[in-house]
């Protein structure tokens, strides 16, 4: 039996896609791009659930820090071990000094089977984190922003993504 090319019947009578497979490899740091916002509610203990669209990259541990005072930094552990290995200084071996410091302001965090954490205190009070925050996405990481924060600093940058798409005229319609 011959075989048959995209777009032309099988024996069976039915007709092979057209359309290329769109999944493609996962980035380095395993999961998909992170992306968009959620809000979320932090329990008087500080645990947090990680929101659905997020929570399937994450396994039983996850590394978290305060980022300049303003909102938290939460990486998967392979992601984070991507970050720190990637601190490199200016003859391209890893810095040491640099790792160093990342691991001492850096948290261990236990991810539940229903995906909540603990945030840890001294984080929550250096970021002033309240019940009510935002979990954003940031392509490796999550932000977790004090609600009101959120809305001031964040949410005013949305449209600069205009900005880019004022000259971007599409994806190329010729076959790759």
């Amino acid at each position: 039996m011959e075989a048959k090319g995209p777009g032309e019947p099988t024996s069976g009578g039915t007709v092979t896609s057209l359309v290329a497979p769109t999944s493609s490899p996962l980035p380095a740091f395993g999961h998909a791009a992170f992306s968009g916002h959620s809000p979320a509610r932090v329990e008087p203990s500080g645990r947090l659930a990680i929101p659905a669209t997020y929570k399937a990259a994450f396994g039983a541990q996850a590394r978290i820090r305060a980022y300049r005072g303003t909102h938290l930094t939460l990486w998967t552990e392979r992601a984070f071990d991507l970050v720190a290995n990637s601190m490199r200084d200016e003859g391209g071996l890893i810095n040491p000094q640099a790792r160093k410091v990342l691991y001492r302001s850096t948290h261990s965090v236990a991810v539940d089977r229903q995906s909540r954490f603990v945030i840890p205190p001294e984080l929550r009070e250096q970021v002033g984190l309240t019940d009510q925050v935002v979990v954003v996405g940031a392509i490796e990481s999550l932000e977790i922003w004090p609600a009101a924060a959120f809305e001031q600093t964040v949410v005013p940058t949305f449209d600069e993504a205009d900005l880019f798409f004022d000259t971007y005229d599409g994806l190329p319609t010729d076959p790759a």
